[in-house]
């Protein structure tokens, strides 16, 4: 200070003055602090085999910036030769985050782009990589602090053309539906039927929620039989004897609509009519 002329000892003054009181204007508290431990470890785990915490993770999500949120996000995305090595971040940001930081989550998602190998479909892969990644983390976030956190989340897997659902997708939702709260089993249930995919993939989304319905609510359980029987009119007569045992026998027996339906005997019997209608037709 003694080498300083009277500008700069002013200039030196002002700025202690304002980083005094932005300091006491915003003091750290516990959270902040463990907030950024968390963010200090990451450099060492984003280079190495080193994971990041994610039970820390869950316990300080709701301590971090707005720059530690984006940057935990781009770490999630972030490509690798490897692929994508952290999207296991989403599901614990995703847990106590605002419908805001949601959609800043799910914008990002639409941006993806995912490792190319030759004879790769460039668009392909980055639909399997968006939709493995989103059904990733609504299984990951588990039970979320705020129920809107689910609106961007929904939109995204009702878009065929930018996500592709795959059956280990839907196998692996499976697994984990019943950790879910009940509201967000019957909007991803309703979003997935609203897909617009070919009949294929609208063929396998049925019976997976098929396979649900002892998960869903009753107005749930209505919608993915609608939905059914809907798609069933519009295939048309079953093409041979081959197609009507597999969908009697294996899809739709009555042994899996009885586990399916084990406390609704009005809905086993109009499941039971409508296949046996489908496949006397």
């Amino acid at each position: 200070m003694p080498h300083l002329d009277a500008g700069s000892l002013a200039m030196l003054a002002r700025t202690s003055k304002a980083m005094h009181a932005m300091v006491h204007g915003h003091p750290p508290t516990p959270g902040t602090f463990r907030a950024a431990r968390f963010m200090s470890t990451l450099s060492a785990a984003g280079a190495g085999p080193l994971a990041p915490d994610l039970v820390e993770l869950h316990a300080c999500v709701e301590h971090f910036s707005k720059d530690q949120f984006q940057f935990l996000v781009a770490m999630a995305l972030r490509e690798s030769e490897a692929g994508f090595e952290h999207t296991d971040l989403l599901g614990p940001l995703l847990n106590k985050s605002s419908r805001h930081d949601a959609e800043q989550i799910a914008q990002a998602l639409d941006k993806m782009d995912a490792p190319l190998y030759a004879g790769d479909a460039p668009e392909q892969v980055n639909r399997d990589a968006r939709g493995q990644v989103l059904v990733q983390a609504l299984i990951d976030m588990g039970r979320p602090k705020h129920g809107d956190v689910y609106e961007p989340l929904m939109e995204r897997l009702a878009r065929s053309d930018d996500y592709a659902i795959k059956p280990f997708m839907l196998q692996q939702l499976h697994r984990h539906i019943a950790r879910m709260p009940d509201a967000a089993r019957d909007r991803i249930c309703a979003a997935l039927l609203d897909r617009d995919g070919g009949a294929r993939e609208r063929q396998l989304l049925a019976h997976e929620m098929f396979r649900l319905l002892s998960h869903l609510s009753s107005d749930a359980q209505d919608l993915v039989y609608d939905k059914t029987r809907d798609l069933f009119q519009e295939l048309g007569p079953l093409p041979d004897d081959r197609a009507k045992r597999l969908l009697r026998e294996i899809l739709y027996s009555e042994r899996l609509i009885d586990d399916a339906l084990p406390d609704r005997p009005d809905q086993r019997l109009k499941w039971n009519a409508l296949i046996d209608s489908t496949i006397a037709a």
